[in-house]
């Protein structure tokens, strides 16, 4: 089945793809239920956002150089068997981030100032996105 549309118009509800393939050519994958939250306290501090989407800021407190710390994204829509994309979008240029776990209901995060001397003591910004997956 071939579902070619070019008048902009869009499908509503569900689509579900049996067999085959989803092939994007051109154009953007826009997921529209984003959100943003702000950590407390410190940088192992949890944070809470249900969406597909979203942006996470962290505290600035002092990360020592090369020390990795992690906290955990609550999220409902997550699965055990999903996975999460993230993106820096600012914070110091010696620190990183990478998702270090995936559970039913959440993620984590670790980040690490890979400076051999210097703490990173600026806010940690990253997007994150949802892609819902099964393992069968």
């Amino acid at each position: 089945m071939v579902i070619a549309r070019t008048d902009g118009r869009s499908v509503r509800g569900a689509l579900t793809v049996t067999t085959g393939n989803v092939d994007m050519v051109a154009g953007t994958l826009d997921i529209q239920d984003g959100g943003a939250v702000t950590q407390a306290t410190n940088r192992t501090t949890g944070v809470t956002l249900s969406n597909y989407s979203g942006k996470v800021t962290t505290t600035a407190t002092s990360l020592a150089a090369v020390t990795i710390v992690t906290h955990t994204v609550t999220n409902t829509l997550v699965a055990a068997t999903d996975n999460i994309i993230i993106t820096k979008v600012s914070g110091d240029a010696d620190t990183s981030a990478s998702v270090s776990a995936v559970a039913s209901g959440s993620f984590s995060v670790s980040l690490r100032n890979n400076h051999a001397s210097a703490a990173d003591t600026t806010a940690f910004v990253y997007n994150f996105a949802l892609i819902k997956s099964a393992i069968t």
